[in-house]
């Protein structure tokens, strides 16, 4: 039987690095606000993955097809959809970094790689039924 996914339901989450030991949440530490992705979105995301670039119609070259394979702006744009809020999150000199929901650009650049992915692959996990609950 089909599980209903709740279409832009946030939550709170902290990155592993953050967390206590024991796996709970750390009050003093960076907490995301993290959203599910709606149909569009995830639609919009998975469409944008890869790329096939075919040679032109009447092309007398012999151009090759290409397949590109667009992983990293996948998950920015995943992070764009996905990502609510955040609370206790600053600079390296204790400067608060600005969350703009509208203009996530500047803000996306302040994370590391490492932590733009574990938030994305939250956000993805978060967007589907796992198997083991029926779907």
């Amino acid at each position: 039987m089909p599980i209903g996914i709740k279409a832009n339901e946030t939550w709170r989450f902290q990155l592993q690095c953050d967390r206590k030991p024991d796996g709970t949440l750390d009050p003093t530490a960076t907490v995301w606000i993290l959203r599910t992705l709606s149909a569009t979105a995830d639609a919009r995301v998975r469409d944008a993955l890869a790329t096939v670039i075919l040679p032109r119609a009447g092309d007398a070259t012999d151009a090759p097809q290409r397949a590109q394979f667009n992983s990293g702006s996948q998950m920015l744009e995943i992070l764009r959809e996905g990502l609510a809020g955040v609370e206790n999150f600053f600079y390296a000199d204790g400067t608060p970094v600005p969350f703009e929901a509208r203009n996530l650009s500047n803000f996306l650049t302040a994370l590391s790689p490492e932590h733009r992915i574990e938030l994305a692959n939250a956000i993805t996990e978060r967007t589907q039924v796992p198997a083991s609950l029926g779907n």
